[in-house]
């Protein structure tokens, strides 16, 4: 059951935040390569399982949950963050989005012993240090300003050791920081970008506003490049006739540079989420309509760099994806069709439908260690948030559902939002 952390772990912990548990340049991780096609992996299993409840104008709370040998999920426990939540606003009305009401990927990231979280009401991010031992106990390093208005979503090159993040409030744009022992520190300004926001922002649109025509746009995910030499933004756009676009921020002299090029893709409607594929220059982009496409980060003229687009069929709004290294596929979830979909990460084609069976809409932000896929399934049709766990032992288009867990005492928070594993 969820509770107060007992005053033992939090002196443990106080001990772990400084002892700059980041693993330092020299340490970092290297791109992995599949594995197999079989499911067999020595990809490291989660720990943990975090995700924040977010809710508007209100305490944001981070739960992390127990994941067990197989994978499956168990009560852990509930922080309150320090900040609060806040929703994307509808335009014209000005009421809060509910479901996936930070339009965005990577509101919750993982790194080294600490798990960071935006509190977009509050526009800052709150830092825990992570227990090993015992990884659903946490304790909270600092919070800290974000240098814009209404973070969505985070970014970490382990190379840099540097935390950026996008703003897509008034004050929008990316901001970098430095990843210390006590918690985060800038190096760079605020990189503003014109998304012609308010505070909070609406959902990207073309409107007139006492006969003033408006366009807004909105951040939706940021993600290092596989080399890390580069930091990639999604952007979708309000412009009529106008496709959403990638902006490629490179890294110069050990920091990202605010000299920007976008990436317009032939094709495209609006990229939600884009990454790279790993040792690859291949970067993955999904567009919520058009649905997968692959584009090479070298070719500087991006009318050029298509290199395969392939729609996912039956998809509403596809949004999400990751990359799993057990099966070498991507796996895609749709806030609006309650499925998981398997495609293949060098064509786009769609390789299998997974679906869940709890009744609600879709499912929102997801994560993938080891032989799992955790994908967060907010509330919806009066049934409470969960997390819903698929299987994929079995190796690509084999996947199955393991388990949909509801954590105590969470209750029906539509606004839920962010997943990121332990591992």
């Amino acid at each position: 059951m969820y509770g107060t952390t007992l005053l033992s772990a939090a002196t443990a912990l106080i001990a772990l935040a400084h002892a700059n548990p980041i693993p330092q340049a020299a340490q970092a991780a290297q791109p992995i390569v599949p594995s197999s096609a079989s499911g067999c992996s020595s990809a490291p299993v989660a720990k943990a399982v975090y995700f924040m409840t977010n809710p508007v104008n209100a305490p944001n709370e981070l739960y992390a949950l127990t994941v067990g040998k197989d994978g499956q999920l168990a009560d852990g426990q509930v922080y309150k963050t320090g900040g609060n939540g806040a929703n994307i606003v509808a335009p014209n009305t000005n009421t809060p989005i509910i479901t996936d009401g930070l339009s965005s990927s990577n509101a919750v990231l993982v790194h080294g012993h600490r798990v960071y979280a935006v509190n977009a009401g509050s526009s800052t991010i709150s830092i825990f240090a992570i227990n090993p031992a015992q990884p659903t106990q946490l304790f909270k390093v600092s919070e800290v300003p974000t240098l814009g208005d209404f973070p969505v979503s985070m970014a970490v090159s382990k190379s840099l050791n540097q935390l950026c993040v996008a703003n897509t409030g008034k004050r929008a744009g990316v901001a970098c920081f430095a990843i210390e022992s006590n918690g985060l520190f800038p190096i760079t300004p605020l990189y503003t970008f014109a998304l012609d926001q308010t505070n909070p922002p609406s959902n990207a649109v073309s409107m007139v506003t006492d006969n003033v025509p408006e366009v807004r746009s909105l951040y939706t995910s940021i993600q290092f490049t596989a080399d890390e030499t580069m930091l990639l933004a999604t952007v979708t756009d309000g412009t009529p006739g106008i496709p959403g676009y990638i902006m490629r921020y490179p890294v110069e002299n050990g920091v990202i540079s605010p000299y920007i090029t976008k990436m317009h893709t032939p094709g495209s409607t609006q990229f939600f989420t884009s990454f790279s594929l790993p040792n690859s220059n291949t970067i993955f982009a999904l567009d919520i309509h058009a649905g997968s496409f692959f584009v090479d980060a070298a070719v500087q003229n991006f009318g050029n760099n298509l290199t395969a687009n392939t729609p996912i069929p039956g998809s509403k709004i596809a949004c999400w994806a990751k990359y799993a290294d057990t099966t070498g596929s991507i796996y895609v979830t749709d806030p609006l069709t309650n499925r998981l979909v398997e495609v293949d990460s060098t064509t786009g084609d769609m390789l299998g439908t997974y679906n869940a069976t709890d009744g609600k809409l879709g499912m929102l932000d997801l994560d993938i260690a080891g032989n799992s896929v955790y994908a967060l399934s907010p509330s919806s049709n009066n049934l409470s948030v969960s997390v819903v766990v698929f299987d994929i032992s079995g190796g690509a288009t084999k996947a199955k559902l393991a388990q949909d867990f509801i954590p105590s005492g969470v209750g029906n928070v539509g606004t839920a939002q962010g997943i990121a594993l332990y591992l």
